[in-house]
């Protein structure tokens, strides 16, 4: 594009908007303000604010000719993890609430908005956080191979994941652990934290002592 990196020099509109962006000769002087604020006033708000409001106010001068959106994303992304924090993951099936929260900031409603991107942050943290925790796929056995090395059957390694008490993933349809997750077992046993017993109606092979 013949205006790529450079202020807009026509008017654009935002399509799904009934806002209309400033005349171009504004441009410059409105994206002066925006980095004013975002040095100063902005400063004063907690980070998904600041960085939403940021979002908003990018997208409401709308100060290139294309890629106002994607560009107007990554700010707001930008900003977020320059404070801390994972990305705001706005998902394609978000898209209508975000164009309707959009459109209610338009209004002076930031409330929508800012749940919104709160949201996407939450999720952008779950999916982290569960990146950290993942267990290796070779460390995943199936419950016979895993029954085969300690005192309990493979249909009891099932029951003790169904109730919560074994770590445990379904590959393929059937059960699978981990020798690391059959251990923290035995250590939640033998300090108290589950307690002892066995699921009535099983014989002593099925469902050996917790003790």
């Amino acid at each position: 594009m013949d205006e790529a990196g450079q202020w807009r020099r026509g008017a654009v509109s935002i399509r799904g908007s009934l806002l209309q962006p400033p005349p171009a000769r504004e441009v410059p002087a409105l994206m002066s303000q925006w980095l004013a604020w975002l040095d100063a006033d902005g400063q004063q708000d907690d980070l998904i604010t600041r960085a939403t409001l940021a979002h908003h106010g990018f997208l409401a001068v709308h100060p290139f000719r294309d890629g106002n959106g994607r560009t107007g994303r990554l700010v707001l992304n930008l900003l977020l993890m320059r404070g801390g924090t994972p990305p705001a993951l706005l998902l394609q099936e978000w898209r209508l609430g975000y164009l309707a929260a959009l459109a209610q900031a338009d209004r002076g409603r930031f409330g929508p908005l800012l749940n919104l991107v709160g949201r996407a942050v939450e999720s952008g943290l779950d999916l982290y956080l569960e990146a950290c925790d993942a267990t290796p796929d070779e460390s995943w056995m199936s419950l016979s191979t895993l029954a085969a090395t300690s005192p309990y059957s493979a249909e009891y390694l099932a029951l003790l994941i169904r109730k919560g008490r074994l770590e445990g993933s379904k590959r393929g349809g059937r059960w699978h652990s981990t020798s690391a997750a059959l251990a923290r077992y035995h250590d939640d046993i033998t300090n108290g934290r589950i307690p002892r017993g066995r699921p009535p109606g099983r014989t002593t092979r099925d469902a050996p002592s917790e003790g």
